[in-house]
């Protein structure tokens, strides 16, 4: 049986060292990077985010007999929700990673469900996503849309090992 639930960071570290994510321990455990809706990049790199208190990072783990084996985060883009474009405030939305030998039995869309009733209680307008080539269609299963094409060149200037596009869901 799979259960879900909260993990802290330390715990599911391991599963986001996987090369299909970012298979270093350089990352953290959220990301500046802000919204781009297709046309609009708002604007540089929230760098308030990398305060704990600030951003209110959630971990959601899948378990199975005890050890994690799939992730999934959200964290506030900014410390006051500030209104990140004229269609409201934000959650992010980063790490989605289910282990190899459990993929196919629904976890990631378990893991997004959860992770959307959780910005749901953040009074967010909308979740978003930068989605990688492998999660794309899981995000579009629980109603994410694209919002740009993939790309590897980041609106902030950074390139992106995988080629990641920005997905959009309204709360």
């Amino acid at each position: 049986m799979i259960t879900y639930g909260y993990a802290p960071f330390k715990e599911i570290k391991h599963l986001w060292k996987s090369p299909e994510m970012w298979g270093d321990d350089q990352f953290k455990s959220v990301s500046s990077m802000k919204y781009f809706d297709g046309i609009n990049y708002f604007g540089g790199n929230d760098l308030g985010v990398y305060e704990n208190y600030n951003s209110s990072p959630q971990f959601l783990a899948a378990i199975h007999k005890g050890f994690h084996i799939g992730c999934v985060s959200i964290f506030n883009v900014s410390a006051d929700k500030v209104r990140v474009s004229d269609t409201g405030n934000s959650v992010r939305f980063r790490g989605l990673y289910v282990a190899p030998e459990y993929r196919g039995r629904g976890i990631s869309e378990e893991l997004l469900q959860l992770a959307i009733r959780q910005a749901k209680k953040r009074e967010a307008d909308f979740f978003w996503a930068l989605a990688g080539p492998n999660s794309t269609h899981v995000h579009q299963k629980v109603g994410f849309y694209n919002v740009t094409d993939k790309m590897h060149e980041l609106p902030d200037g950074n390139y992106s090992h995988h080629k990641n596009g920005y997905m959009r869901y309204d709360l």
